[in-house]
């Protein structure tokens, strides 16, 4: 279950969500169920059609979107939650995991597990990253929307707790990022980073690299646009003063 369709790969979430896919497709059978904002191209769905046995997109109405927001804001659901979160669309995704009867149902992000976190079904929640935290840090960084990011930070701290016990297992990205999470039993959370393709890179050793240092992702994201500063302003010129 993924709160945007993870095909293609131009987002951390979706990167990540797409190579669990193509992995455990290796020893399981896959039902991917995707909300998603936009409509996908059969392009997009024939990407994944090698590592799922079947692929679902429940899509968000647009016109519709500014009063589920609004609603489940009213409610008491962070924003980053209630802007992709449909109440009509639940029903239909519960009706659509039961009719599977799947073995285990894996929820990325707190974005998505309203919609699974009531199924009968062994669950696990991939939180990734911790939104409160970057919430925060985005607070630190604006004056003027101080209050507002301060406000959803606490929400959605609220939040990662109250998801916690809806869940068998849980995963997470990083030490730093389980450390963060404000959770009495956070150890048990399993730590899955993101890998690097160690086979791939050395296939290609004896390439001649013209490059010292490169940085991909999506400055978009504050902490990416503060790791792009971070190189630029205290990196690169360590860097520099060793040629």
């Amino acid at each position: 279950m993924t709160s945007r369709f993870p095909f293609p790969v131009e987002k951390g979430d979706k990167l990540r969500a797409f190579h669990q896919i193509r992995i455990l497709s290796q020893h399981h059978e896959i039902h991917l169920i995707a909300i998603s904002h936009k409509k996908i191209s059969q392009e997009d769905l024939d990407a994944m059609a090698p590592y799922c046995k079947s692929v679902r997109v429940f899509r968000i109405v647009q016109w519709l979107l500014p009063f589920q927001v609004l609603m489940s804001w009213l409610q008491g659901l962070p924003l980053q939650v209630s802007y992709f979160f449909d109440r009509t669309i639940k029903r239909q995704v519960q009706y659509h995991i039961i009719h599977i009867e799947p073995d285990h149902v894996i929820c990325q992000l707190i974005r998505a597990a309203g919609y699974v976190r009531a199924l009968p079904f062994h669950k696990t929640l991939d939180y990734m990253d911790v939104f409160s935290e970057g919430m925060k840090q985005l607070a630190s960084r604006h004056r003027l929307w101080k209050w507002m990011f301060n406000w959803e930070a606490k929400r959605l701290a609220a939040y990662e707790r109250t998801i916690y016990k809806d869940f068998d297992s849980h995963i997470i990205i990083s030490n730093q990022d389980r450390e963060r999470l404000k959770l009495p039993s956070k150890q048990h959370i399993a730590i899955i980073p993101n890998g690097v393709d160690a086979i791939y890179w050395d296939q290609n050793s004896n390439q001649i690299p013209n490059h010292d240092l490169v940085f991909v992702g999506n400055l978009g994201y504050g902490p990416n646009k503060a790791t792009a500063l971070f190189l630029v302003q205290q990196v690169l010129p360590e860097l520099q003063k060793r040629k």
